[in-house]
Protein backbone atom coordinates (compact mmCIF):
# COMPACT_ATOMS: atom_id res chain seq x y z
CA UNK A 1 0.00 0.00 0.00
CA UNK A 2 3.07 2.47 0.59
CA UNK A 3 3.86 2.59 -3.46
CA UNK A 4 0.08 3.15 -4.15
CA UNK A 5 -0.55 6.63 -1.72
CA UNK A 6 2.86 7.57 -3.14
CA UNK A 7 1.42 7.09 -6.53
CA UNK A 8 -1.68 9.07 -5.30
CA UNK A 9 0.88 11.72 -3.77
CA UNK A 10 2.76 12.46 -6.55
CA UNK A 11 -0.35 12.64 -9.21
CA UNK A 12 -2.03 15.51 -6.87
CA UNK A 13 1.04 16.64 -7.16
CA UNK A 14 1.90 16.87 -10.31
CA UNK A 15 -1.45 17.39 -11.01
CA UNK A 16 -1.48 21.02 -8.93
CA UNK A 17 1.86 22.04 -10.29
CA UNK A 18 0.24 21.65 -13.99
CA UNK A 19 -2.25 24.26 -12.75
CA UNK A 20 -5.54 21.74 -12.65
CA UNK A 21 -6.10 22.35 -8.61
CA UNK A 22 -9.95 23.79 -9.53
CA UNK A 23 -10.49 20.97 -11.58
CA UNK A 24 -9.02 17.92 -10.46
CA UNK A 25 -10.85 14.74 -10.37
CA UNK A 26 -8.61 12.11 -8.63
CA UNK A 27 -9.80 8.05 -9.48
CA UNK A 28 -8.23 4.91 -8.61
CA UNK A 29 -9.42 1.33 -9.08
CA UNK A 30 -7.96 -2.17 -8.82
CA UNK A 31 -8.71 -4.60 -12.08
CA UNK A 32 -7.63 -8.37 -12.35
CA UNK A 33 -5.83 -8.45 -15.37
CA UNK A 34 -3.90 -11.53 -16.79
CA UNK A 35 -1.12 -11.34 -14.89
CA UNK A 36 -2.25 -9.81 -11.53
CA UNK A 37 -3.58 -7.27 -9.95
CA UNK A 38 -3.16 -3.20 -11.60
CA UNK A 39 -3.45 -0.25 -9.48
CA UNK A 40 -4.22 2.75 -11.63
CA UNK A 41 -4.97 6.54 -10.52
CA UNK A 42 -6.32 8.86 -13.00
CA UNK A 43 -6.87 13.06 -13.05
CA UNK A 44 -10.02 13.11 -15.67
CA UNK A 45 -11.73 16.34 -15.71
CA UNK A 46 -12.30 18.87 -18.52
CA UNK A 47 -9.19 21.18 -17.65
CA UNK A 48 -6.59 20.78 -20.53
CA UNK A 49 -5.13 18.21 -18.73
CA UNK A 50 -4.69 14.73 -17.76
CA UNK A 51 -2.60 12.40 -15.81
CA UNK A 52 -2.44 8.77 -15.53
CA UNK A 53 -0.23 6.11 -12.81
CA UNK A 54 -0.42 2.72 -13.40
CA UNK A 55 0.75 0.17 -11.44
CA UNK A 56 1.79 -3.42 -12.61
CA UNK A 57 1.76 -6.22 -9.67
CA UNK A 58 1.99 -10.09 -10.45
CA UNK A 59 0.42 -12.89 -9.42
CA UNK A 60 1.51 -16.42 -9.91
CA UNK A 61 -0.41 -19.04 -11.24
CA UNK A 62 -1.16 -20.66 -8.08
CA UNK A 63 -2.22 -17.26 -6.83
CA UNK A 64 -4.88 -17.04 -9.15
CA UNK A 65 -8.39 -17.16 -8.80
CA UNK A 66 -10.12 -20.35 -9.25
CA UNK A 67 -11.81 -19.79 -12.93
CA UNK A 68 -8.14 -17.94 -13.91
CA UNK A 69 -5.65 -20.66 -12.89
CA UNK A 70 -6.45 -22.88 -16.07
CA UNK A 71 -7.35 -20.16 -18.41
CA UNK A 72 -4.07 -18.68 -18.31
CA UNK A 73 -0.74 -19.95 -18.79
CA UNK A 74 1.94 -18.61 -16.37
CA UNK A 75 3.89 -15.77 -17.94
CA UNK A 76 7.54 -16.76 -17.86
CA UNK A 77 10.02 -15.71 -15.61
CA UNK A 78 11.35 -13.14 -16.88
CA UNK A 79 7.76 -11.41 -17.89
CA UNK A 80 6.98 -11.86 -13.92
CA UNK A 81 10.16 -10.11 -12.78
CA UNK A 82 9.70 -7.20 -14.97
CA UNK A 83 6.14 -6.48 -13.88
CA UNK A 84 6.34 -6.84 -10.21
CA UNK A 85 8.13 -3.96 -10.65
CA UNK A 86 6.85 -1.83 -13.54
CA UNK A 87 4.94 1.33 -13.38
CA UNK A 88 3.96 3.98 -15.61
CA UNK A 89 3.62 7.80 -15.09
CA UNK A 90 2.36 9.87 -17.93
CA UNK A 91 1.54 13.64 -18.00
CA UNK A 92 -0.14 15.64 -21.07
CA UNK A 93 -1.44 18.76 -21.40
CA UNK A 94 -4.14 17.45 -23.59
CA UNK A 95 -7.96 16.91 -22.82
CA UNK A 96 -9.06 13.71 -21.49
CA UNK A 97 -9.27 11.90 -24.58
CA UNK A 98 -7.00 8.81 -23.84
CA UNK A 99 -4.03 9.24 -24.54
CA UNK A 100 -2.32 8.59 -20.92
CA UNK A 101 -4.47 6.03 -21.08
CA UNK A 102 -3.24 4.39 -24.38
CA UNK A 103 0.65 5.28 -23.27
CA UNK A 104 1.00 3.57 -20.42
CA UNK A 105 -1.41 0.41 -21.39
CA UNK A 106 0.91 0.46 -24.63
CA UNK A 107 4.68 0.60 -22.57
CA UNK A 108 3.44 -2.01 -19.99
CA UNK A 109 2.28 -4.27 -23.03
CA UNK A 110 5.57 -3.47 -24.88
CA UNK A 111 7.72 -4.42 -21.60
CA UNK A 112 6.09 -7.77 -20.94
CA UNK A 113 5.08 -9.43 -24.42
CA UNK A 114 7.61 -7.81 -26.45
CA UNK A 115 5.29 -6.02 -28.81
CA UNK A 116 2.34 -3.25 -29.00
CA UNK A 117 -0.80 -5.62 -29.89
CA UNK A 118 -3.32 -3.22 -30.67
CA UNK A 119 -4.30 0.40 -31.09
CA UNK A 120 -4.82 1.56 -27.43
CA UNK A 121 -5.65 4.51 -28.43
CA UNK A 122 -8.43 3.97 -30.84
CA UNK A 123 -9.95 1.75 -27.73
CA UNK A 124 -9.80 4.59 -25.01
CA UNK A 125 -10.44 7.52 -27.18
CA UNK A 126 -14.21 7.15 -28.05
CA UNK A 127 -15.15 6.07 -24.57
CA UNK A 128 -13.63 9.08 -22.78
CA UNK A 129 -14.77 11.71 -25.55
CA UNK A 130 -18.17 10.04 -24.67
CA UNK A 131 -17.74 10.39 -20.98
CA UNK A 132 -16.41 13.67 -21.25
CA UNK A 133 -18.95 15.25 -23.47
CA UNK A 134 -20.93 17.86 -22.35
CA UNK A 135 -24.31 17.34 -20.78
CA UNK A 136 -25.91 20.13 -21.15
CA UNK A 137 -26.47 23.37 -23.58
CA UNK A 138 -26.35 20.90 -26.79
CA UNK A 139 -29.90 21.90 -27.95
CA UNK A 140 -29.44 25.45 -28.25
CA UNK A 141 -26.25 27.39 -28.88
CA UNK A 142 -26.65 30.55 -25.82
CA UNK A 143 -23.43 31.98 -27.76
CA UNK A 144 -25.37 33.26 -30.30
CA UNK A 145 -28.07 35.74 -30.37
CA UNK A 146 -31.56 34.21 -30.59
CA UNK A 147 -33.77 34.62 -33.57
CA UNK A 148 -36.35 35.15 -31.23
CA UNK A 149 -36.47 39.33 -30.97
CA UNK A 150 -38.67 38.78 -27.72
CA UNK A 151 -38.03 41.27 -25.06
CA UNK A 152 -38.12 39.99 -21.11
CA UNK A 153 -40.66 41.18 -18.73
CA UNK A 154 -39.23 43.51 -15.93
CA UNK A 155 -36.81 42.52 -13.60
CA UNK A 156 -39.52 42.31 -11.28
CA UNK A 157 -41.00 39.50 -12.85
CA UNK A 158 -37.82 37.32 -12.17
CA UNK A 159 -36.91 38.24 -8.84
CA UNK A 160 -37.09 36.12 -5.53
CA UNK A 161 -36.29 33.12 -3.76
CA UNK A 162 -36.95 29.35 -5.55
CA UNK A 163 -36.92 26.36 -3.70
CA UNK A 164 -35.52 22.70 -4.92
CA UNK A 165 -35.71 19.34 -2.51
CA UNK A 166 -32.95 18.61 -4.11
CA UNK A 167 -30.68 21.61 -4.33
CA UNK A 168 -32.26 24.12 -1.54
CA UNK A 169 -32.86 27.60 -2.48
CA UNK A 170 -31.49 29.91 -4.80
CA UNK A 171 -32.22 33.64 -5.12
CA UNK A 172 -32.64 36.07 -8.31
CA UNK A 173 -31.27 39.24 -7.08
CA UNK A 174 -31.18 42.78 -9.30
CA UNK A 175 -27.83 45.08 -9.20
CA UNK A 176 -27.40 47.01 -12.01
CA UNK A 177 -28.61 43.83 -13.54
CA UNK A 178 -30.21 40.05 -12.78
CA UNK A 179 -28.00 37.70 -10.67
CA UNK A 180 -28.16 34.44 -10.10
CA UNK A 181 -27.41 33.33 -5.79
CA UNK A 182 -26.30 29.58 -6.15
CA UNK A 183 -25.08 27.05 -3.94
CA UNK A 184 -24.24 26.96 -0.21
CA UNK A 185 -22.04 29.84 -0.41
CA UNK A 186 -24.71 31.70 -2.52
CA UNK A 187 -22.37 32.65 -5.08
CA UNK A 188 -23.80 34.89 -7.67
CA UNK A 189 -23.31 34.77 -11.38
CA UNK A 190 -24.63 37.55 -13.74
CA UNK A 191 -27.87 36.71 -16.07
CA UNK A 192 -28.02 37.43 -19.64
CA UNK A 193 -30.71 37.48 -21.39
CA UNK A 194 -31.46 35.11 -24.31
CA UNK A 195 -35.08 35.74 -25.46
CA UNK A 196 -38.79 36.29 -23.69
CA UNK A 197 -38.19 34.79 -20.20
CA UNK A 198 -34.97 32.73 -20.55
CA UNK A 199 -31.82 33.69 -19.47
CA UNK A 200 -28.34 32.57 -19.57
CA UNK A 201 -25.15 32.14 -16.83
CA UNK A 202 -21.67 30.39 -16.80
CA UNK A 203 -21.24 27.70 -14.61
CA UNK A 204 -18.02 27.46 -13.07
CA UNK A 205 -16.49 23.81 -11.29
CA UNK A 206 -15.59 20.27 -12.86
CA UNK A 207 -18.79 19.38 -14.56
CA UNK A 208 -19.06 23.21 -16.14
CA UNK A 209 -18.96 23.44 -19.96
CA UNK A 210 -20.64 26.43 -21.89
CA UNK A 211 -23.52 28.39 -20.76
CA UNK A 212 -26.38 27.16 -19.44
CA UNK A 213 -30.39 28.41 -19.82
CA UNK A 214 -32.75 29.29 -16.87
CA UNK A 215 -35.98 29.55 -17.67
CA UNK A 216 -38.73 31.28 -16.14
CA UNK A 217 -42.32 29.85 -16.34
CA UNK A 218 -44.78 32.80 -15.64
CA UNK A 219 -47.95 32.68 -14.07
CA UNK A 220 -51.11 34.89 -15.02
CA UNK A 221 -49.99 37.41 -12.70
CA UNK A 222 -46.52 38.61 -14.94
CA UNK A 223 -44.49 36.97 -12.32
CA UNK A 224 -42.65 33.96 -12.33
CA UNK A 225 -43.83 30.67 -10.41
CA UNK A 226 -40.65 28.81 -11.50
CA UNK A 227 -37.02 28.58 -13.08
CA UNK A 228 -35.54 24.96 -14.45
CA UNK A 229 -31.56 25.61 -14.24
CA UNK A 230 -30.69 23.67 -17.30
CA UNK A 231 -27.18 22.35 -16.44
CA UNK A 232 -28.92 20.88 -13.10
CA UNK A 233 -31.47 19.42 -14.83
CA UNK A 234 -29.68 16.62 -16.69
CA UNK A 235 -31.77 13.95 -14.71
CA UNK A 236 -35.08 16.00 -14.98
CA UNK A 237 -34.51 17.46 -11.21
CA UNK A 238 -33.31 21.06 -12.05
CA UNK A 239 -36.52 22.74 -11.45
CA UNK A 240 -36.87 25.45 -8.89
CA UNK A 241 -40.70 26.80 -7.39
CA UNK A 242 -40.74 30.48 -6.29
CA UNK A 243 -40.93 30.21 -2.44
CA UNK A 244 -44.14 31.86 -0.69
CA UNK A 245 -44.00 35.39 0.74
Amino acid sequence: MPLVRGAIRLLLTLSLAAGSAAYLGAEGRVTLADRGPVWSIANSAPAASAALVRMGGTVGANQRAPDQASAAPAPPAEAVQAEAGSAGVTLTNTQPVGVPEAICVGCLEQLLSGKIERDWLALFNPLLVKTMAPDYGTAVDYAKPSTLQSPSLSAAAYVGDYHSELFGTIRIITDAGLFLKLGPKQESFALQHFARDVFTYQPVGENAYGLSALTFMVGADQKATSVTIENLDTNGQGTFSRAPG
